[in-house]
This record gives C-alpha cells, structure tokens and sequence, in this order.
C-alpha cells in the first residue's frame, strides 16, 4: 500500500477531528451526558418517596429517557448537517450516541437500557437491509453477537469492571463491534473505521 494512500484518509482524519463542528459535536454530547445524570439522579428521588413497587416505572422512564437522548443527537446532527450520509462528520455523530450507550450501560444498570442497547444494533442491521443498503453478511452477524455479547458482560459486570483494566478493554470491544456493524453498512475503508474507532 502506498504511503500516500495511508498518509490521506489520516490527514483527512485529522482535519476533521480538530475542527469546529467537532467542538459542537463534544460539547453536545458531554451536555446529553449531563442531562442524563441529571435524570438520573431525579428519577431515583422521585420513585424512592412511594413505597410501593416502582420498578416498572423508573424502567419506561429509563427507556424514554435513552430514546430521546438518542433522537436528540439525531436531530441535532441533521441540524448541523443537512445530509447524514453524505457527511464527512457523521463518525462523530455515531461515536456520540456510542459514548451515550456506553455510558448508560455502565452507569444507568436498568433492564431497559440493557434492552435498548442490545436491540439498537439488530434494528440499525435490519433497516439496512430492508432499505436495500446492504446483505446479509456473516462478518456483520458475528460482530452483531460480538456486541450483544459485550453489552451482556457490561450489565452484568459493570460494579467490578468500571474500576478495572477491563473496562478499556469493553470500551474498545463495544466501538470495534459497532463500527464492524457500521462498515457493513457505509462504503468505509478498514482504515477508515480503525481512524474512527
């Protein structure tokens, strides 16, 4: 492979990632971050004043909450760019709802968001391929289990594995399985997805 060839999909990289919509991007998802902490910490007094079995609610609540984080940042990116396939930015608007899955997953611990996470990749998958976008893959298969796999451990795990080594390890598991589930879907380059990841 040419040096230049390696050379440019880095530079492009790099020209991108130190840009101002890059700021926004940031700024946006440490705001939806801290929005969620928020809710977080509200959905937990509001729920612990009734004595009665709230679990059922604080779960939808949980739902509701990731659901709309997730289409917030949907609608934040199209705002800032009027073609999400079309943009050169949209890796920024996949890690962001990542960072947003990742985090919820280690810190929210509800069912619904252990649901939420698992069924995102096998909805994202199968719209694809009823869009005609792309085929059925192998490859994408493994990594969809790879994935729910990872998102399994981390529910289950989460209180040892967020004070260990491990934790990075999830981290960059749960961002290979995704961009592998991505790669099978947008025309990308393995470069292009390691410089993403």
């Amino acid at each position: 492979m040419p040096f230049s060839m390696v050379v440019s999909p880095i530079g492009q990289w790099f020209a991108r990632f130190f840009s101002f919509n890059t700021l926004i991007i940031a700024a946006i998802t440490i705001g939806v971050l801290c929005i969620l902490t928020l809710v977080s910490y509200g959905i937990d007094r509001f729920f612990s004043r009734y004595e009665t079995n709230t679990v059922v609610y604080e779960e939808i609540s949980w739902f509701v909450s990731l659901a709309i984080a997730m289409l917030f940042l949907q609608a934040t990116f199209v705002a800032l760019h009027a073609d999400i396939d079309s943009s050169q930015l949209g890796w920024q608007y996949s890690n962001a709802q990542f960072i947003i899955l990742f985090y919820c997953l280690y810190i929210v611990h509800r069912k619904t968001v252990l649901w939420f996470n698992m069924g995102l990749p096998i909805y994202i998958y199968g719209l694809a391929i009823i869009r005609h976008q792309t085929q059925f893959n192998i490859l994408n298969l493994l990594a969809m289990l790879l994935l729910i796999a990872v998102i399994w451990v981390i529910y289950r795990n989460s209180d040892w594995l967020i004070d260990s080594a491990w934790y990075y390890g999830t981290q960059f598991l749960f961002g290979v399985a995704w961009w592998s589930i991505l790669k099978g879907i947008r025309t990308m380059t393995v470069s292009q997805v390691l410089l993403n990841l």
